[in-house]
């Protein structure tokens, strides 16, 4: 939320977290679909555990596995880094994050509906990340 409020101050522009649904319609392509690539899971087809062997805090370049990227041309949703979306907590908190991240084994961890809370002690993952979305005026 504060680099949020940072960006905006510095573009003039309306920076902000994506809401769950807007996520998730990225990550779908507005079909349904669990997976960018499909309905199967498949570990290989992003920055998951099994396909990265630098350290969890060192992430492959963006856009590194072609089958990681939605029909509208979003990279990285399913692997890489959960991203937090606009869900704030009673205590004014970003907590829920959402997608796969190179931390998860198993492929169904890497699907768009997979959610997530963030630590509320405020421990940052290196496998937690995020993703601005701009509102546009009409």
């Amino acid at each position: 939320a504060a680099y949020c409020a940072w960006r905006a101050a510095r573009d003039g522009l309306r920076w902000r977290l994506p809401t769950a649904d807007e996520w998730l319609l990225a990550a779908q392509g507005g079909d349904g679909r669990p997976y960018p690539w499909g309905d199967q899971p498949d570990p290989g087809l992003c920055a998951s555990a099994r396909t990265t062997s630098r350290g969890m805090w060192d992430l492959p370049r963006a856009g590194s596995f072609p089958a990681d990227r939605s029909v509208q041309g979003a990279v990285d949703l399913a692997g890489s880094v959960s991203e937090f979306v606009d869900a704030t907590a009673p205590d004014g908190r970003q907590r829920l994050h959402l997608g796969g991240n190179r931390s998860d084994l198993q492929g169904e961890r890497l699907g768009a509906h997979t959610r997530r809370e963030a630590d509320p002690s405020g421990f940052v993952h290196p496998a937690v990340g995020f993703r601005l979305a701009v509102s546009v005026e009409p």
